[in-house]
C-alpha cells in the first residue's frame, strides 16, 4: 500500500499550493465527473443534429435531382435508388393498385445488389402490410415483423423471413400507390426520425411522378398535333368548304350560315353547346377553310391539364425558370403563330390564368416564364364551352372582360336531339369507317335500330352516337344491326325515357333521360366510371360533372 507522505500531516504544515491541490481533489471530483458526462451528452447531441442536417440536405439534393428527370421510367429507378440510400433497406418497390383488375401492380423495383427484374416479384412482398397501408393511407413501420404479434403469424411474413418493413403511401391525384422497403437484417434499420424523412421523400417523389407523367402526355399530344396538322393540310385540297360538317336540318343550316360569314376573317369565335356536339370539328373547319390554313391549328383542353402546368404549356418557359425546366420551351400560343388556337373547355380556367390570357388577348404578346422580353404573336382565338359563361360571369367565376374578348361571335351548336334526320347522315358516315376498319362491308342498320336512333335523346350527342356505332360494329352477331347492339340494355327491360304525357317540363324530362342513361351505363360497367364514360361517348371528367349535378352515385343510384 502506498502512503501519501503528506496525508497525515497537519494542514498548517502544508505548502499553500499543495493544500489547494488536495482540497480541489477531494471536493470537485463528483462535479468533474458530472461535467464530463454532460460534455459527452452534448457532443453526442451535436453529432445527432449534424447527421440530421446532412440527411435533410441530402433529401433536398435528391428531391432537386428527381424534379430534373423528365421520363417516368427513369424517374422510378432514381426514386428507388434514393429510397435505398435513405433507408438502408435491402429492397425497394413502387407499387400501385390496378383499378380494373383490383390487384397490386409493380411499377418498378430495386435491390441493393442491383438484381435484374423477375416476373414473380409480387410474391416477394407482404400483401398483408401493403393492403393495410393502401386501405388506411398511413405509413406502416414494422421493426421486427417475425416477432411482432400483429404480423408474426402472417404467411407472407413467415415465408419471406422479413425483419424490417416500411410501407409509405404515395399521395397525389393518381392515388392507390405505395413505396415499400424491406430487409432481412435485424430490427432497428430505421428510427422514427428516419421514417419521417422517408415520408417527406415519398411526398416529393409522388409530385415528381405526376409532373413527369403530365410532361410525357403533353409531349405525346404535341407530336400527335403535329402529325394531325400535316395530315389535315394534305387533305385540304380534297375537300370543299365545310363538307366535313354533316347535316341538312334547319338547326345546322343556321350554323353553316354563320360559319360562312366568319371563316375568312380572324375574329374571335366562341362555340357553345352541350358536350359532344362537335365544337372542335367546327373550329377545325373554320381554320382549315380560312386564310390561316397554312398555319398550325393548336387545340388545348383547358380542363384536362392542371393549372400550373397549363400556364407553362400555353406561354412557354425559359431554361432554369423553375425546377425541371431543363431547356427552353416554346408555348402553345407561340406555336399557333399565324394559325389558330382552340381553347376547349375555357370555362374550366382559374381566375389567375384568366388574367394572363386576357393580357395576351389585349396585347397580342406572350412572355415566357422566366423571361422579361415579350414576343409578338398573330393568333386567331377560338374557344368552346358547355357552360353558360354569362351566368359564370354573374357568379364571379369568369372575368367579364375576358368573356367579351372571346365572344366576338358566338356559334351555338344544337344538340343532336334537335337535328332530326341528321342522325341518319352521321350514322352512315360512322358506319362507313367501321365497315372499313373491321372489314365488315355488309354491316347495315335494321329497321328497328333505325327507328330507335331517331327516337333516342342522345344525352352524349354526336360523340355518344359515334360510340354507339363503334359498339354495334364490334358486337353485332349478324350484318344487320339491332337496337340492343347500339344501346346497352335495349330489349332487356331497359327503362325508357319519361313519357311527355306526364306534363313535366322539357328540361326536367331531358335531365331525367340523361340520369337514366348514366345509371344504365354505370350498371353495365359495374360502377367503373372510366368504362361508363366510354360507353356514353363522353370524357371521364364530363361524366363526373354530370353525375354530381344529377346526384348519381358510382353504384348507379
Amino acid at each position: 500500500m502506498t502512503i501519501d507522505p503528506g496525508q497525515d500531516r497537519d494542514p498548517e504544515d502544508l505548502d499553500p499550493e499543495e493544500l489547494l491541490e488536495r482540497v480541489t481533489r477531494d471536493v470537485d471530483a463528483p462535479e468533474r465527473t458530472a461535467l464530463v458526462d454532460l460534455e459527452r451528452r452534448y457532443e453526442d447531441r451535436i453529432r445527432e443534429l449534424e447527421e440530421g442536417r446532412k440527411k435533410l440536405l441530402r433529401l433536398l439534393d435528391i428531391t432537386r435531382q428527381l424534379n430534373q428527370v423528365g421520363r417516368v421510367e427513369l424517374l422510378l429507378d432514381r426514386i428507388l435508388d434514393a429510397a435505398l440510400e435513405i433507408s438502408g433497406a435491402d429492397r425497394a418497390y413502387l407499387l400501385r393498385r390496378n383499378e380494373e383488375e383490383e390487384d397490386l401492380e409493380i411499377l418498378a423495383w430495386r435491390t441493393r445488389e442491383g438484381e435484374s427484374p423477375r416476373t414473380d416479384v409480387l410474391t416477394e412482398v407482404s400483401h398483408t402490410i401493403l393492403d393495410r397501408v393502401l386501405e388506411q393511407g398511413k405509413t406502416l413501420y414494422v421493426s421486427d415483423a417475425l416477432n411482432n404479434p400483429d404480423f408474426m403469424s402472417r404467411r407472407s411474413v413467415k415465408d419471406l423471413s422479413l425483419r424490417t418493413v416500411v410501407a409509405v403511401p404515395l399521395p397525389g391525384p393518381s392515388g392507390g400507390g405505395a413505396l415499400y422497403l424491406d430487409s432481412h437484417r435485424a430490427a432497428g434499420l430505421l428510427e422514427a426520425e428516419g421514417v419521417e424523412i422517408l415520408e417527406a421523400f415519398a411526398a416529393q417523389a409522388a409530385i415528381a411522378i405526376e409532373t413527369a407523367a403530365h410532361r410525357e402526355r403533353l409531349e405525346e399530344t404535341a407530336e400527335h398535333l403535329e402529325k394531325d396538322n400535316l395530315r389535315l393540310k394534305r387533305a385540304l385540297g380534297e375537300r370543299t368548304r365545310f363538307t366535313e360538317i354533316l347535316g341538312t336540318s334547319r338547326a345546322m343550316e343556321r350554323v353553316i350560315r354563320v360559319l360562312e360569314r366568319v371563316v375568312d376573317n380572324s375574329v374571335s369565335v366562341l362555340l357553345t353547346g352541350e358536350t359532344g356536339t362537335g365544337k372542335e370539328l367546327v373550329a377545325q373547319a373554320l381554320h382549315f377553310n380560312g386564310p390561316r390554313r397554312e398555319g398550325n391549328f393548336i387545340p388545348v383542353n383547358c380542363g384536362a391539364i392542371p393549372e400550373p402546368l397549363l400556364e407553362s404549356e400555353l406561354f412557354g418557359y425559359r431554361k432554369g425558370a423553375f425546377t425541371g425546366a431543363e431547356r427552353d420551351h416554346v408555348g402553345l400560343v407561340e406555336s399557333a403563330h399565324e394559325g389558330s388556337l382552340f381553347l376547349d373547355e375555357i370555362g374550366e380556367l382559374g381566375l389567375s390564368l384568366q388574367v394572363k390570357l386576357l393580357r395576351f388577348l389585349q396585347e397580342s404578346e406572350v412572355r415566357r416564364i422566366g423571361e422579361s422580353q415579350s414576343r409578338k404573336v398573330d393568333v386567331r382565338i377560338m374557344a368552346a364551352t358547355n357552360r353558360d359563361l354569362a351566368r359564370e360571369v354573374k357568379a364571379g367565376r369568369f372575368r367579364e372582360d375576358l368573356y367579351y374578348r372571346i365572344n366576338v361571335v358566338e356559334i351555338v351548336l344544337p344538340p343532336l336531339r334537335d337535328r332530326g334526320e341528321d342522325v341518319l347522315l352521321l350514322v352512315e358516315s360512322f358506319l362507313e369507317r367501321v365497315r372499313q376498319r373491321l372489314e365488315r362491308p355488309g354491316l347495315r342498320l335494321g329497321s328497328e335500330a333505325r327507328r330507335r336512333l331517331l327516337t333516342y335523346p342522345w344525352p352524349g350527342n354526336v360523340r355518344e352516337l359515334e360510340n354507339a356505332i363503334e359498339r354495334a360494329g364490334a358486337l353485332a352477331a349478324t350484318e344487320v344491326i339491332r337496337p340492343e347492339d347500339l344501346l346497352p340494355g335495349e330489349g332487356k327491360g331497359r327503362r325508357g325515357p319519361p313519357s311527355s304525357s306526364t306534363g313535366a317540363p322539357l328540361k326536367d324530362t331531358l335531365l331525367e333521360t340523361e340520369r337514366i342513361a348514366i345509371r344504365d351505363a354505370l350498371r353495365e360497367s359495374e360502377g367503373n366510371i372510366a368504362a361508363a364514360a366510354r360507353r356514353l361517348g363522353v370524357s371521364r371528367q364530363h361524366l363526373h360533372n354530370r353525375m354530381r349535378r344529377l346526384e348519381v352515385t358510382p353504384e348507379g343510384g
